[in-house]
């Protein structure tokens, strides 16, 4: 399914990086995609005053890529609209995750990659600071409601199809009765994760203790509810990325990993431009590390972006002598503007320029066959 996008306006334009010699045909082993929920331009224009460098520079290609949601007469998205388009390369409204709406009532099913990804003996992760029930993970794993978070967590158990998980929503794995729970049944679902294999952590200090080696399945959910707000968070999106990566890696078959800034979305929403330059800081430190990876390994693709921005944010005054800008939001939502993206690696040729979001599905598919 595609839908043509026809812009009255070009919301802004963003300087794309060369094309140079990277440039190659071969397939990846490894996809790495990674979401700053809510993050656009300004924001990462303002980490960029901030430090002085970040690592969205580092990357070879790049370019603008749309976001709206399907025709429901809005340009506006929300998180679950958006990462279905970029985990199955269709769209949708907002509220559903992999789910269409069907004529004549009810819902059609939109395949996920990562199911692909499965087929061809790969592995899967998330790492996330939010609950890895949210919408943008759980849009890499389950058919449903973005807040019918309880069926959420009964898919993730029940389909296997993510090896690796570290985030928050521990609430949502504990039966109904235990300290903490937030379900409304008995299901001990942390129990289950046990069950069919799965190393379950819960202590942040347990995270340095894997061994990639001996570890090939395992759940960290290292809070109740969504992690801490950076920088105090522990452990950080960069400690759990490197974890997972080194996992991960151990699969001769290649991995796909997804991972989300997730409170870059909150602090926008909240017109907390503070919170949200050290959530985006965040982000692009672990976005530096995967990339790290990715040039040390090989054979992996990168691709960093945003589901949507937040906000509105706009930059003004501020100086340049001592790495200050001013941020101002526009709105309490989600806007319409579109976001940056950035790829680099194994068929990073393949995008480029002004795209949707449904082009990263699309891509990931034909890179998995």
């Amino acid at each position: 399914m595609r839908t043509r996008f026809l812009a009255p306006v070009l919301l802004f334009a963003f300087l794309l990086v060369g094309c140079g010699s990277e440039a190659t045909h071969e397939k990846p082993r490894n996809l790495i995609l990674m979401i700053g929920d809510g993050m656009g331009v300004a924001a990462i224009m303002q980490a960029k005053v901030a430090k002085g460098n970040v690592s969205f520079e580092r990357f070879h290609r790049g370019g603008i890529m749309t976001t709206h949601p399907l025709n429901d007469d809005t340009w506006v998205t929300d998180s679950a609209a958006s990462a279905t388009a970029m985990a199955t390369g269709h769209k949708t409204v907002r509220g559903l995750l992999n789910l269409l709406p069907a004529q004549g009532g009810g819902y059609d099913t939109l395949r996920i990659f990562t199911e692909l990804a499965k087929k061809r003996g790969k592995s899967v992760g998330i790492v996330v600071t939010c609950a890895i029930t949210n919408a943008t993970p759980a849009a890499f794993y389950a058919h449903s409601k973005r807040y019918d978070e309880q069926n959420i967590a009964r898919q993730f158990v029940s389909r296997q199809l993510v090896d690796v998980a570290f985030g928050g929503g521990r609430s949502l794995f504990l039966p109904k009765g235990v300290e903490g729970s937030g379900r409304s049944d008995s299901l001990d679902l942390l129990g289950a994760l046990e069950s069919k294999g799965y190393t379950v952590i819960s202590e942040p200090g347990k995270l340095a203790s894997l061994d990639p080696l001996k570890t090939k399945k395992v759940v960290g959910l290292f809070a109740l509810g969504a992690l801490p707000q950076a920088p105090e968070r522990k452990p950080n999106l960069s400690e759990m990325l490197e974890k997972a990566l080194a996992i991960l890696n151990e699969n001769p078959q290649g991995f796909f990993l997804m991972v989300e800034g997730s409170q870059i979305d909150w602090a926008a929403h909240d017109h907390d431009a503070e919170w949200e330059e050290a959530e985006t800081i965040e982000f692009e430190e672990a976005v530096g590390k995967a990339l790290d990876f990715a040039r040390k390994e090989g054979h992996t693709l990168v691709l960093a972006t945003a589901d949507h921005e937040t906000g509105g944010m706009a930059l003004e005054g501020g100086s340049q002598s001592r790495h200050t800008i001013e941020a101002r939001y526009i709105l309490k939502e989600h806007s319409a503007n579109p976001v940056a993206f950035f790829v680099d690696g194994p068929s990073s040729e393949r995008f480029g320029g002004m795209i949707d979001n449904t082009t990263i599905g699309q891509v990931f598919w034909e890179l998995l066959q």
